[in-house]
């Protein structure tokens, strides 16, 4: 942006009240300053693969983390900073990063690894918050998480046809559910490949335990509690097709959420901005023809 100059102390001298992002790897200064940066860098600098993937097999898994998590933390830095502005006047830069972005967003293990010197892992998150994943006789999966109330240990047992298990001395405190964790998911998986996910589903409703059927994207916007959410929005273009995606998950009691226009096509708006800047409808048409725009 130096370059171009149009980076934020270019800018600020002729409007003070601008606030600027900028979003990158690792920032604007320090030893990687010069490191070109993906989602994977992110994720790998800021402690996220290594809660995902097997160190024994190495493989980079799941979604684009650091992506959406530095965008999600850049949004919150605009939002701060236009409430300082609100009441100082001035604008200023915010810089986000994706490693620190995937840092910030594991705040929990991190936390707690500095202060006993343990390395969290895969399933480390899994066995302290009792979550459990299992399949049915007709290997649709599901997950379960007990987390602290011994109510849902109990309710999990007699959902599965097993109140015998409630006082098993490996499993009867939460204790000894962490210690014996992977015993504890064999016995159950054991039990649960007995009969389908949906009578599973229907038994751990019928003992409230929390629970859900673990979807695949497309399932995902076929359940009914999806769909009374609004959770898939439709997005129309003219003589292209319509798009599905997902809606913007908060609601405002008193403000309507915006429906997202489609995504503009490369220099669909160029004339728009570059009329107020005094270039005429001539030099527009040179150029289009040209190529420049």
């Amino acid at each position: 942006m130096k370059k171009l100059g149009i980076d934020y102390d270019t800018v600020s001298t002729t409007n003070p009240g601008v606030i600027y992002l900028s979003v990158t790897g690792t920032g604007p200064t320090g030893p990687y300053v010069k490191r070109p940066a993906y989602d994977t860098v992110g994720q790998g600098l800021g402690g996220m693969l290594s809660l995902l993937m097997d160190a024994k097999n190495p493989r980079p898994i799941g979604p684009n983390y650091a992506d959406s998590l530095s965008g999600m933390f850049a949004c919150i830095g605009v939002l701060g900073a236009l409430a300082a502005r609100a009441k100082t006047g001035k604008g200023q830069q915010v810089d986000t990063t994706m490693a620190g972005s995937t840092l910030a967003f594991l705040i929990v293990p991190a936390t707690t690894a500095l202060a006993t010197g343990k390395i969290p892992g895969p399933y480390t998150r899994p066995m302290q918050s009792q979550t459990y994943a299992f399949s049915g006789s007709d290997g649709l999966p599901f997950a379960i998480h007990l987390s602290s109330p011994q109510k849902f240990w109990e309710g999990l047992c007699k959902a599965a046809g097993h109140p015998e298990v409630i006082d098993d001395p490996r499993f009867n405190t939460r204790p000894n559910r962490r210690k014996n964790y992977s015993e504890l998911s064999r016995v159950f998986a054991e039990f649960f490949k007995e009969k389908s996910r949906a009578h599973w589903m229907e038994q751990l409703e019928a003992n409230d335990v929390p629970h859900t059927p673990v979807y695949n994207l497309l399932e995902v916007f076929e359940d009914p509690q999806i769909k009374h959410m609004g959770l898939e929005i439709k997005i129309e273009r003219k003589d292209k097709p319509t798009i599905r995606t997902v809606a913007f998950p908060n609601e405002y009691r008193d403000t309507k959420n915006p429906h997202p226009l489609p995504p503009p096509e490369l220099g669909e708006h160029n004339a728009e901005y570059l009329k107020p800047l005094g270039y005429d409808a001539a030099k527009l048409a040179e150029f289009k023809e040209k190529g420049i725009i």
